[in-house]
């Protein structure tokens, strides 16, 4: 399982043809969620071309759930896109991490 976001990145883009709601899915556990994530992430820094394919948007989709995601789910998923300088999403990464962070508090 940690040696899969590897081989995905090697593999490249076409690896993992769609992720939309890869975390959300509760047929498996918070670890293969996060492995998936990971999946995703390292496809994108491995290959920048890729970074505006469904890769980054299932990530951005995966964000724009903050409300509903776990604090370390958002934080991973925030850092994911620092990571990929996906600076078009700072608006979403600015409010789930605001979000976040007053959940957290709370």
């Amino acid at each position: 399982m940690e040696e899969m976001p590897d081989v995905f990145a090697m593999i490249g883009p076409v690896a993992p043809a769609r992720n939309d709601g890869v975390y959300r899915n509760h047929s498996h556990d918070e670890w293969h969620g996060f492995v998936r994530l990971n999946v995703l992430r390292k496809i994108g820094l491995a290959w920048p071309e890729a970074r505006f394919s469904v890769h980054c948007v299932s990530l951005q989709k995966q964000l724009e759930l903050f409300e509903e995601n776990e604090y370390d789910v958002n934080a991973f998923l925030i850092k994911a896109l620092v990571q990929l300088q996906a600076t078009e999403m700072a608006p979403l990464i600015e409010r789930a991490f605001a979000a976040t962070a007053l959940r957290s508090l709370s």
